[in-house]
């Protein structure tokens, strides 16, 4: 059977945010400094920056994640359970022992969002997976490891993270 030319096109834009997502983890877990804000301010931006439109209930649980961030309170068994990951992943991530290793490291908190119930925090994890379908991971894993030989921590890793992303899928 003769080959057929094809071209495949995939949006870049979740895993565009889902790496800022991670990187911006790596970066301020590794120096015990993430908290839950950071946490739910990245979540929702991979809601809404993710989709041309939003459907109604990712729009009231960015609702809801403004206004637990304002009042510390929020309803709804699933937005509990959604939120109460996104902390966990903060806790997780200021705890962890980061050894240096991108590859290990960079797994770590993706594993985070893998194992998550929730459809959301999972979609993050999900979206990073097309970064090895690009054949661009290990370029970028060079990048960001070495920032840990010259920090001993993945400080600048969000910066880094995004120029290296805008070069790769927006420049060519």
């Amino acid at each position: 059977m003769p080959a057929i030319l094809h071209e495949v096109s995939i949006d870049t834009t979740g895993v565009f945010i889902s790496v800022i997502c991670i990187a911006t983890l790596l970066e301020l877990g590794s120096q015990g400094i993430c908290s839950e804000k950071v946490v739910i301010e990245l979540l929702k931006q991979h809601i809404i920056v993710k989709k041309e439109k939003i459907s109604q209930n990712d729009e009231k649980l960015c609702i809801a994640l403004n206004r637990y961030l304002k009042t510390g309170k929020i309803q709804g068994k699933n937005r509990k359970a959604s939120l109460g990951e996104g902390i966990s992943v903060s806790e997780q991530v200021n705890s962890a022992f980061y050894s240096g290793n991108i590859f290990r490291d960079w797994r770590f908190v993706c594993r985070l969002f893998e194992i998550c119930q929730s459809n959301y925090l999972k979609e993050i994890y999900r979206d990073t997976q097309y970064l090895d379908i690009l054949q661009k991971e290990t370029t970028f894993y060079n990048v960001i490891g070495d920032l840990w030989k010259f920090h001993k921590n993945y400080e600048d890793d969000k910066k880094y993270g995004r120029n290296f992303i805008q070069q790769i899928f927006f420049n060519g």
